[in-house]
């Protein structure tokens, strides 16, 4: 998909049944990118964005731990600290020592 698309990212509905394809597409074109380059690059795509945003989000977060994200994306939420300790109790407190590569996923 990646290929036949000509570097041109995917607009589609915000349902995630239309839009998996779509997902699928930026998790493995941005895999060697950052969080923020990944997630830019979904919302700047246009469309209905919020579900696969918000998956690409929790892939991109996954694979490279909060640290990978810029201060912007995490010192504005909403009960962060709340949130840290609840991520730090169910995931313990190590990030990924290497990021994914197109290879590895």
């Amino acid at each position: 998909m990646v290929a036949k698309s000509g570097g041109q990212d995917p607009m589609v509905a915000c349902y995630i049944d239309s839009s998996f394809p779509a997902l699928l597409h930026f998790a493995y074109k941005y895999a060697d990118s950052m969080p923020e380059t990944a997630i830019l690059a979904s919302a700047n795509a246009g469309g209905e964005n919020v579900a696969r945003g918000s998956l690409l989000g929790a892939i991109m977060g996954a694979a490279y731990g909060v640290n990978a994200w810029p201060a912007w994306a995490r010192d504005g939420l909403h009960n962060k600290v709340e949130i840290s300790k609840e991520m730090d109790d169910f995931f313990g407190k190590q990030a990924p020592s290497q990021h994914p590569s197109n290879e590895d996923l």
